[in-house]
């Protein structure tokens, strides 16, 4: 079963991510599946409110590499914040190459023409 996890790295950027049961943590990486990156921004409110980012979006099957030695701490976040992570990365986007964006367009053009 993956845990979501909350890391903060050296160079101060703050993770989230599940931890990928496929391939456990070994002296040197913690592997996970989907990460992303967590940014601080104040409303116009005068509060601090955080926002996510896909963090190395293009990694194959979503799976990354974090090494122990760039860790700075490490947390289980809050149910909140648990929720709006799978909320806004647990949907199992894909991310498609522009030859698969070219080959859908094409696609639903000859769809769209059947219907007319």
């Amino acid at each position: 079963m993956s845990i979501v996890r909350t890391f903060r790295l050296i160079n101060g950027d703050v993770l989230i991510a599940e931890t990928d049961d496929n391939r456990p943590e070994d002296d040197t990486s913690i592997y996970v599946t989907n990460p992303a990156i967590i940014f601080l921004k104040n409303t116009s409110d005068g509060k601090t409110d955080g926002v996510m980012a896909p963090y190395m979006p293009f990694a194959e099957d979503g799976r990354v590499s974090v090494f122990k030695h760039a860790l700075a701490s490490e947390c289980t976040p809050a149910d909140k914040l648990i929720q709006e992570y799978k909320r806004l990365f647990g949907l199992g986007l894909e991310i498609l190459t522009k030859e698969q964006v070219a080959a859908t367009l094409q696609a639903s053009k000859a769809a769209s023409s059947i219907i007319q």
